[in-house]
């Protein structure tokens, strides 16, 4: 094993701190066999924190080359990378991606093989320690390429409600005797259901596209209140163009919910 000097060790002109060139020294956290446990299951700001410290390099070439390799391991591709616009992922202790290297040293990893690393980028002196969950980065990913799906899936049903909603009432499919139309409840459900979804996916996990559940209202379809509400049968409305100005509105939602839906995928590299 290389032998580590307290004065001299040095990482890309950075200094390691005593504490771990001492524990290199001595072996303090040599094992052969398991993994070391944290002293406590939170992280210095009181967050959970469940992991362990798999490895430990102990010479300067393990911990030079796991550093060069945090910037192929972690590459901007549309879900790691996506934070640095000063926001924050929405988990506890969450820092932004770290896309620049310069300052950050590997030390060691979990069991998983998640690396720990020195930051050095608030201080030179005095860095702090983090711990890239590489596990929840693949599933994370995982989770936002379904919930695209799942959003596109929604937008569909809803525009395939709207048509069908505006198509019965064009065949007069649910006309009563008294001219007052009534909804197909399965296609008013889907309706529903189909905005709540996607309003729910967009709150959750879609922040930052420009959706608002209000532009895909039941009022931007003229003719269904004109139906429901006896004006059509009275006709105190033009039945040809509060028929248009519906129609016009599911093609332009079906383009401007596809669109959404293009942006999403572009922005996650799916």
């Amino acid at each position: 094993m290389q032998a580590l000097t307290v004065l001299g060790m040095k990482i890309r002109n950075l200094n390691l701190p005593k504490e771990m060139i001492t524990a290199i020294q001595t072996g303090l956290l040599r094992r052969d066999v398991g993994s070391w446990q944290l002293k406590t299951d939170c992280d210095s700001y009181g967050y959970l924190l469940e992991t362990e410290l798999g490895e430990f390099y102990e010479s300067e070439q393990p911990i030079i080359n796991a550093t060069k390799q945090l910037s192929s391991d972690f590459v901007i591709d549309g879900v790691y990378g996506v934070y640095g616009d000063g926001s924050l992922p929405d988990y506890p202790g969450a820092i932004q991606d770290i896309t620049d290297f310069r300052y950050i040293i590997c030390f060691g990893s979990s069991g998983d093989g998640a690396p720990f690393c020195l930051d050095y980028r608030s201080s030179i002196e005095d860095p702090s320690v983090i711990w890239w969950d590489d596990i929840n980065r693949r599933e994370r990913k995982k989770i936002i390429c379904e919930k695209i799906e799942e959003f596109y899936e929604a937008s569909i049903a809803y525009t395939n409600a709207c048509d069908q909603l505006i198509t019965d009432i064009q065949r007069m499919t649910y006309r009563c005797e008294s001219g007052y139309y009534t909804n197909d409840p399965a296609a008013y459900a889907l309706f529903e259901q189909s905005i709540s979804k996607m309003e729910m996916l967009h709150g959750l996990y879609f922040q930052r596209i420009d959706f608002d559940s209000e532009d895909f209202a039941i009022d931007k379809m003229p003719l269904i209140w004109a139906a429901n509400s006896g004006e059509l049968a009275r006709k105190t409305v033009n039945s040809d163009e509060v028929y248009k100005k519906s129609r016009d509105h599911i093609k332009s939602s079906s383009d401007r919910l596809s669109g959404l839906c293009k942006e999403l995928m572009h922005k996650h590299m799916i």
